[in-house]
């Protein structure tokens, strides 16, 4: 995480950061493997079955090699440097692409009024492997803005703290901690809920 730089403000303490689950990559890299497989197919029918030119086919598998890994680190690059940060202030974006561009999209917790935090699961596999994203709407003096934390593990989790934040930022409490979450299920109710452990030092929900 030290290529992604947060300039922080005074007392600002960060509280959590979060990226994307890498199995929302899955897909991307199986359709990339796929199209690979029926490039090569297509190659060896074309230029070996058809033309009987074993240099032209070398060419076009090296060249299929080069496309299909230079969009599997591009993938991969995009995911790593793209992460959600909660500090004890403000919410933000940051996304990096190395040696090209920095950019973080942010919002000041004290500056703002949060009215509504959704949580949505959606699609049979997202169930299973508990991947979602988290909307916030924000209202502004003279506009709503929302903030959509997509694509990440334990919505439902990461949604809960951070309401519990927002909370603690309207109210004027200070006494923000470093918080990791966990499902806890109560002897006598039987029923699950949610509790917090706090750390001595930051943690970092990274999945």
């Amino acid at each position: 995480m030290e290529n992604l730089k947060l300039n922080t403000l005074p007392e600002e303490k960060i509280l959590l950061i979060q990226r994307k689950s890498f199995n929302i990559l899955l897909p991307s890299i199986f359709a990339v493997f796929f199209f690979f497989a029926i490039s090569i197919i297509l190659a060896y029918f074309i230029f070996l079955v058809f033309f009987s030119s074993l240099i032209l086919f070398i060419s076009a598998v090296l060249t299929s090699t080069s496309l299909t890994l230079t969009f599997l680190i591009k993938q991969v690059t995009d995911w790593y440097f793209q992460v959600y940060v909660v500090t004890s202030k403000r919410i933000a974006e940051i996304s990096t692409a190395p040696l090209f561009s920095h950019k973080i999209n942010g919002v000041l917790l004290d500056q703002v009024r949060c009215t509504e935090i959704d949580v949505e699961i959606n699609g049979t596999i997202n169930q299973i492997l508990d991947i979602g994203k988290i909307s916030l709407t924000f209202d502004r003096p003279t506009h709503q803005e929302e903030f959509i934390i997509n694509g990440i593990k334990n919505p439902s989790k990461v949604g809960a703290y951070i309401q519990d934040l927002i909370e603690k930022v309207s109210t004027g409490d200070n006494k923000v901690k470093s918080s990791k979450l966990q499902w806890f299920t109560d002897r006598t109710s039987k029923r699950p809920r949610l509790i917090e452990i706090f750390p001595k030092e930051r943690v970092s929900l990274l999945q």
